[in-house]
């Protein structure tokens, strides 16, 4: 796999500037209070959840919403497929990074969480391009003499 999967910024509980369209000159404070572990299929993004600021304001449903997130933390954050992770355990499992001459290597990396079928990876794949996918969990004994046959 080329470039482990997607390169993002994940984002930590945080907080939000909400203004509505029906209330062009005001802004209200709020707080991320959810994120979905898993992404929508259709689109790839993830529903969250946000607290608005108690106020005396009642609001209508279906007013439509302009966000703008503050993430209380940011950290640069490699997904990859759950799948790639090998020998599991905590927050730790291992990758096969795979070097310019077809020869994959396993790295140690910390995972910060799991999102449906993707595993975002905090710690362990920085200057890492490749990655293997598939068949990882059967390059445990013989990965140093394999070598990959590219297409």
């Amino acid at each position: 796999m080329k470039r482990p999967a997607v390169f993002g910024i994940m984002l930590l509980i945080g907080i939000a500037d909400v203004s509505f369209d029906a209330l062009p000159e005001q802004s209200f404070y709020a707080t991320l209070t959810r994120i979905a572990g898993a992404t929508y299929p259709v689109t790839g993004t993830f529903e969250i959840k946000l607290t608005l600021d108690r106020s005396s304001r009642v609001f209508r449903p279906g007013l439509v919403a302009d966000v703008k997130l503050y993430p209380a933390a940011q950290k640069k954050t490699a997904f990859v497929p759950a799948g790639t992770l090998v020998g599991g355990h905590g927050d730790s499992a291992t990758v096969y990074a795979v070097d310019s001459e077809s020869r994959f290597s396993p790295v140690p990396v910390i995972i910060g969480r799991l999102f449906g079928d993707l595993a975002a990876i905090t710690t362990g794949l920085d200057g890492i391009d490749t990655v293997v996918v598939t068949g990882a969990p059967y390059l445990r004994l013989t990965a140093e003499n394999i070598t990959i046959a590219r297409e």
